[in-house]
């Protein structure tokens, strides 16, 4: 009998041979001690043999260094759990690590974090059952194992193991910044939306009364509980549709059933979520409601919905070839019916501020130069007007005068005049001020076009020498009608972006087409401003081709 024959028989997993050797003859006094290539001890061998009766006997026999470390850094027992070893062989060579505490207090990676990334959660009962702490400090230490299950691994069952031994009843204790456990969950856990579900829930219940006992189907979150977990999970693995999803079966108007299907199947999560905070449970004042959403962090989250609003805008508005005639039908249908949920239901000024952003950016972007095609015709403005409208419907008040300015700049990539006019129905300034106010704009070469086109008199003089053939009787009416209603308005409402303006022109006793003529949107005045935009087009074209000689 030799040493080797006794590592062979441990390495084979063989405890009769190893048995037999050992009652045969004697080791040497040192094979505990000795090393392979690797650096493994007879133990580490043992370790990973499968049997456990080789790991018991080997210990009793060959007096091995229990605590030697491979080239790799890994003890018996640490190499055991990497090589996922059975729960028996770990707990046995976890007793025999008499420093297994202090190891883990070192910042070692410990048995229980082998459980934890190998999801054996039989292993980590029987760690906790044999003595192993689970740390109190929840997820505020990323290297703690309850950290890991929440947010790296996402096992449920684990989750649940680990809480139960960490005592844990509330963790809704905010931290320095403010942010709660479900907070920090939410934000940082990136895995399967299944997983997160199960997790959150789990997290969820721990803060609940110990008497509350609610089932799937009866279960209805208060939007003041969920708000700021959902806008953080929208920065990883969003909780947000599994929260529409619970809202649903409490919900009973068809319309807003329908209106949340359509936003979450077009990936509007945060446009449903809005929905969401209108229609669900709010048991809390609503400025509460608020303070959530005007958080630093969040508000810029909500502030994402500009992407959401301008891909709605785009699904309408993208070349006829790119989209069927039912999907756009079918966009536009969802357009009209969350700008009527919006005018009609949302109350929150945080919601109703980010959504106005949103309709400022999409309308002024540079993808409509690429999405929209020239429009020449008057059936293709009649066509799109109806989605004007329905953005402008969703501001409070009035955005189309900034937009309009920044459409007009002279930059090529949006020097679009068609896009301009179906926007100056909602204009209040730009040409309709009978006092003279040009500023920058006069040297834009596209507002001084439109200038000419539909501005007043005093405009036009305000900034170059008026086109008389351009001046109709009709036109020179009109201008009068402003000048006179301008004038009749009080001084505290005649102010910039104010729609007072409009609603003085409506209350008007004329016919509706002169007050469409009015505004710039009837028929007629599409009509002119058609018979003259291939000439503006030219003129800019002519311009530009000038300042690049």
């Amino acid at each position: 009998m030799s040493d080797s024959d006794i590592w062979n028989a441990v390495k084979a997993g063989d405890f009769t041979l190893l048995q037999k050797l050992l009652n045969d003859g004697k080791p040497s006094a040192d094979i505990g001690k000795q090393v392979d290539s690797n650096q493994w001890t007879i133990l580490h061998h043992a370790a990973v043999s499968g049997n456990l009766d080789v790991v018991k006997l080997v210990t009793d026999r060959c007096n091995p260094d229990i605590g030697a470390q491979n080239f790799d850094g890994l003890t018996p027992l640490t190499l055991a759990c990497d090589k996922s070893a059975s729960v028996e062989i770990i707990i046995y060579l976890f007793l025999l690590e008499k420093d297994a505490e202090s190891m883990e207090a070192d910042g070692c990676i410990s048995p229980l974090h082998y459980a934890v990334f190998q999801n054996r959660v039989d292993l980590a009962k029987e760690l906790i059952a044999h003595g192993v702490k689970v740390s109190d400090t929840l997820l505020r230490d990323s290297s703690s194992p309850l950290y890991i299950v929440a947010i790296v691994t996402g096992n449920g069952e684990m989750l649940k193991c680990l809480l139960d031994a960490a005592n844990v009843e509330v963790p809704f204790v905010e931290d320095t910044l403010g942010f709660t456990l479900l907070d920090v969950f939410a934000e940082r856990a990136a895995y399967s939306a299944e997983q997160k579900i199960v997790c959150f829930e789990i997290l969820y219940n721990l803060g609940q009364p110990k008497n509350a006992h609610t089932t799937d189907d009866s279960l209805r979150y208060n939007v003041h509980d969920i708000l700021k977990p959902a806008l953080l999970s929208h920065c990883s693995t969003s909780l947000i549709p599994y929260f529409i999803a619970t809202e649903r079966k409490w919900e009973t108007r068809e319309d807003i059933l329908s209106l949340y299907d359509r936003l979450l199947i077009q990936g509007h999560e945060l446009l449903a979520l809005f929905v969401m905070c209108q229609c669900g449970t709010v048991e809390k004042e609503s400025e509460e409601l608020e303070d959530i959403l005007q958080e630093p962090f969040l508000e810029e989250i909500v502030l994402e919905a500009v992407n959401e609003i301008e891909e709605l805008y785009r699904n309408v508005i993208r070349a006829d070839g790119e989209k069927s005639v039912t999907t756009q039908k079918d966009a536009m249908q969802l357009l009209e019916d969350f700008a009527t949920f919006t005018k009609t239901n949302i109350q929150s000024k945080c919601i109703r501020n980010a959504i106005q952003c949103s309709i400022h950016e999409a309308l002024q972007t540079s993808h409509l130069m690429f999405d929209k095609p020239l429009m020449n015709t008057a059936e293709e403005h009649v066509a799109y007007q109806p989605i004007i409208d329905c953005m402008v419907s969703m501001c409070r008040n009035g955005v189309l005068d900034s937009v309009v300015e920044i459409l007009l700049k002279d930059e090529e990539q949006i020097m679009r005049p068609d896009l301009v006019f179906p926007l100056l129905k909602h204009c209040t300034t730009l040409f309709m001020l009978p006092d003279p106010n040009p500023g920058r704009q006069s040297r834009v070469r596209l507002y001084q076009w439109f200038m000419h086109l539909f501005g007043t008199w005093k405009m036009i003089k305000s900034i170059s020498l008026p086109q008389l053939h351009v001046f109709t009787l009709k036109r020179m009416a009109r201008d009068v009608v402003r000048e006179t209603v301008w004038n009749r308005m009080d001084a505290a409402t005649r102010t910039r972006n104010s729609y007072r303006f409009f609603e003085r022109l409506q209350s008007l006793s004329i016919p509706n087409e002169l007050k469409a003529y009015l505004r710039y949107s009837d028929y007629t005045t599409l009509q002119y401003f058609l018979y003259h935009m291939r000439d503006a087009l030219d003129y800019l074209n002519e311009s530009r081709q000038l300042e690049g000689r």
